[in-house]
This record gives C-alpha cells, structure tokens and sequence, in this order.
C-alpha cells in the first residue's frame, strides 16, 4: 500500500492488470501445449495405434512423452503400471 500511497482502487487496478497478464500467458500456453500434444498424436499415429492394440491406454499424456523420448521406438517405451 505504501507504494501506491494508500490508494486502495490503484491496488486494486494494479493486481487486475496483473492478473489480467497472467490469464492471457497462462491461455496462449495451454493453446500451444495443446498444439503440440496433436502435433505427436500426428507423428505417432502408427506407434499409437499399435500400443493401443497391445492394451496400451494411448489417452495418458505420458505416453506421447514416452514416444517422443524413445524417438517413436515402441520397444523401448516402458510402461509401469
């Protein structure tokens, strides 16, 4: 308070342009995370389909992880349950 010399509604005006700012990064983050997520499912869409016949729940974001890590290699993806 004592940096904006006691003006309440300037506080109030500083914290919403604040969390205005961190609302926008947070959405155009969630956006690209959920670009690239697709972007593998693309790449992988064979290792995909070949997991999930052998049982695999493809749905789990750890298994794209898993893929990209591997370099799509499905034998050398391990999965712990």
């Amino acid at each position: 308070m004592e940096r904006f010399g006691g003006d309440v509604d300037h506080v109030r005006k500083y914290f919403q342009k604040i969390e205005a700012k961190q609302n926008a990064s947070q959405s155009n983050s969630n956006a690209s995370r959920h670009q690239q997520r697709e972007e593998l499912k693309t790449k992988y869409a064979t290792q995909l389909a070949e997991l999930a016949t052998a049982g695999i729940n493809v749905n789990c974001p750890c298994v794209l992880t898993k893929l990209e890590k591997s370099q799509g290699d499905v034998n050398k993806v391990e999965f712990r349950y």
